[in-house]
């Protein structure tokens, strides 16, 4: 069926954006890792909690907004709060 729709899967994006974003999954892939290793789940990660800045000559990505994380080895809400 994709075959039928005729997309030009092969778009001309520029190298820089691949490398950009390749390092932003990188930053926050490791500050998952972090985040995970030390028994914390941020529970909502989307675009709206991520931070973009310039530090010297390139871009750092960090994770934001961590109030619906919870810890992994704490005991779990029994009044239905936890958000999935």
């Amino acid at each position: 069926m994709i075959g039928t729709l005729k997309v030009n899967l092969a778009l001309a994006v520029p190298q820089s954006y691949i490398e950009m974003i390749y390092d932003c999954l990188i930053q926050l892939c490791s500050g998952l890792e972090f985040a995970h290793n030390n028994d914390l789940i941020h529970g909502a990660i989307d675009l709206s909690n991520i931070i973009v800045s310039d530090d010297q000559d390139h871009r750092v990505f960090k994770l934001n907004n961590f109030k619906h994380s919870f810890v992994v080895n704490a005991p779990l809400p029994t009044d239905g709060s936890m958000k999935y």
